[in-house]
């Protein structure tokens, strides 16, 4: 017989995305409601196989876990909040009688009304188990913009998914191709251009002026105690190089960082939120 008050209580349940596919096990952290269906990183997902939740009561999350838990007064302000935000902008594509007057005329009344309700119900709210800060490698042309070296490329998306990974405490190391090189005369004539100048300066630059800083410049600065290899150490790298990282492919030019994809591998490891 279970001694909880809830079949899902302290269980491990299994949830599908109905598109792509993926299966995440979430762990339910209380004795409580679990929702059938919810959206994670865009995708809505499903809870399958319920012959396979597993009960445990004395788990211990790990990084990159997902977990149920009760939500609290501060969830729900910060969510309904939106939620009226929200409903103000769909009110003046579609006139809505009902939400007019009893959310939109007495705001601060309704999201106190619904606070009530739903910590009385115990709704659970979603969870994810981050990481330690990690040191994560990145390249510049092709990662960080397009590739049009000498000249830094156009923007991709990568500075606003960098600066999530410096809020969530993580370390950057810039790790390019790029050098600053002068008078090198070992070079033809046509080459001198591109050999010539201040393109590391450059690709730093970049990160300067998104406000991103770096943590290290081709070498992590707390290697050099254990190592004397030129290679940047670090727990991740981003390089469109690397095999397997998402890729976009442009009309014309080389593939670069697909950033949007990137973003949700992170997600999904726990590294950001």
């Amino acid at each position: 017989m279970n001694k909880y008050n809830h079949a899902e209580a302290f269980c491990h349940m299994l949830y599908r995305s109905e598109t792509s596919k993926t299966e995440i096990w979430i762990w339910n952290s209380r004795d409580g409601v679990t929702p059938f269906c919810l959206p994670i990183d865009g995708e809505m997902f499903q809870h399958v196989n319920f012959g396979k939740d597993k009960q445990n009561p004395d788990y211990k999350p790990k990084p990159g876990d997902y977990i149920f838990r009760t939500v609290t007064r501060e969830d729900l302000v910060e969510s309904l909040t939106k939620k009226i935000e929200w409903m103000k902008q769909q009110v003046k594509i579609n006139p809505h009688d009902w939400v007019e007057k009893n959310v939109l005329a007495r705001p601060e009344a309704w999201m106190e009304d619904e606070i009530k309700e739903q910590i009385e119900r115990g709704e659970p709210t979603l969870d994810r188990i981050l990481p330690k800060p990690i040191t994560i490698a990145i390249d510049f042309d092709g990662t960080c913009v397009t590739h049009e070296f000498p000249a830094v490329g156009g923007e991709i998306g990568a500075a606003p998914v960098l600066k999530k990974l410096v809020e969530a405490g993580h370390r950057l190391v810039l790790f390019t191709m790029r050098s600053n090189c002068e008078g090198n005369t070992g070079a033809s004539e046509e080459f001198q251009e591109v050999i010539n100048g201040a393109f590391l300066d450059d690709a730093v630059s970049w990160f300067k002026k998104h406000d991103i800083p770096l943590f290290g410049i081709q070498t992590n600065p707390e290697q050099i105690s254990w190592t004397t290899s030129p290679k940047a150490y670090a727990q991740l790298y981003i390089d469109d190089a690397a095999l397997g990282c998402p890729l976009n492919y442009p009309p014309k030019g080389r593939p670069h960082v697909d950033w949007f994809n990137v973003e949700l591998m992170l997600r999904r490891q726990g590294i950001i939120e």
